[in-house]
């Protein structure tokens, strides 16, 4: 256990800083891509939410605001909303107020609604955006003075907390009373100006662990399929297969020494792919294939098809130099060693 978390440390110290550069680029990402999403939604029908918005036209007036109840959660329920302005005496005072015929408009119209409420514009409505939650009031009689006169009535009286179900409640204001020049859409800025802090930060958040979990898994997957072998827990050796890990950061000098000694006075066969590093700290005499650690006799080969004289020897030692030695190489040389009755060691040499 302690070697593997001794593993996992240097693999974090080695790609952290990737890890840390890909999960901002891919937050940003996906953060610019849950903004685009906000600005391509369409408004929702106040019953289904699946109808289009309608053509918005130069003589219609509204005006965009956002609402939070007291969790700060964003208040949805259009439907009351509609059936609330609609009501007789609501639209007879607003009529009054603004000197307008809308109550007489909405009289005719009111049957269309009923048989066809899609194809059917509403003379005054209120909609509310699925995505960010955006509700917009619609003023729509022939004359656009008559519109901005009762969408400023309107607005007005959402500001003093006349409407019943908005009152306390937090309103913002996103855009005020006007009339329709072009079809808009609310900007990034827009939609960040409208969000309460808490839910900012919640996204960003989610986005960045799940960039950081992704990146992560990313960068554990190329290492799984590397040629080379790096750390111990990407390549798999035999429960019975003695492991120990070489490095100057553990000061394990005298442990790997024994490791490769005992038991002494006995012949052993030490198989590396290229030539075996140089061991600070651990005293050798070696001679062209031969390397004594204390009174062990290694023999230095570089396959173990290529040693013959397997029962001279008392075990097997398979070195794993990380970022040289390759998986393929390693993988041939333990399945060739499954094949001796001899205890086999694997000992890995970190840089």
């Amino acid at each position: 256990m302690r070697l593997l978390l001794l593993e996992i440390r240097r693999f974090l110290t080695k790609h952290i800083k990737t890890i840390l550069i890909t999960s901002i680029i891919l937050t940003t990402v996906l953060t610019g891509m849950y903004l685009l999403n906000y600005n391509n939604s369409t408004a929702e029908n106040e019953e289904t939410g699946n109808i289009l918005d309608p053509a918005l036209l130069d003589d219609n007036a509204y005006f965009m605001f956002y609402v939070e109840d007291e969790n700060q959660l964003p208040f949805t329920n259009t439907v009351i909303l509609n059936q609330y302005i609609r009501l007789s005496e609501i639209l007879s005072n607003i009529s009054e107020a603004t000197d307008t015929e809308l109550l007489e408009a909405y009289k005719e119209q009111e049957g269309s609604l009923v048989l066809d409420p899609i194809e059917t514009v509403p003379v005054i409505e209120m909609r509310r955006d699925p995505s960010s939650h955006l509700l917009t009031f619609y003023a729509r009689l022939e004359d656009p003075k008559d519109n901005l006169k009762i969408a400023h009535h309107v607005y007005e009286k959402i500001l003093n907390n006349e409407i019943p179900f908005l009152e306390n409640k937090e309103i913002y204001i996103l855009l005020e009373p006007t009339l329709f020049q072009k079809q808009i859409k609310p900007t990034a800025q827009d939609i960040f100006s409208v969000l309460n802090t808490k839910e900012i930060v919640i996204v960003v958040a989610v986005l960045f662990i799940l960039s950081s979990i992704l990146s992560l898994v990313i960068n554990l997957l190329r290492e799984f399929f590397s040629k080379t072998l790096n750390y111990s827990f990407t390549y798999n050796t035999d429960e019975s297969t003695e492991f120990l890990i070489y490095s100057e950061d553990l000061d394990n000098e005298y442990e790997t020494i024994r490791f490769l000694s005992a038991p002494g006075y006995k012949n052993k066969l030490i198989i590396t792919e290229s030539e075996l590093p140089k061991l600070d700290g651990i005293t050798t005499q070696s001679t062209d294939k031969n390397l004594t650690v204390g009174t062990t006799n290694l023999i230095q080969y570089n396959q173990l098809d290529d040693f013959k004289n397997i029962d001279d020897i008392s075990e097997v030692i398979i070195v794993v130099v990380t970022g040289e030695t390759s998986r393929k190489w390693f993988n041939q040389q333990e399945r060739v060693s499954t094949l001796y009755n001899k205890p086999v060691k694997v000992l890995q040499i970190s840089r």
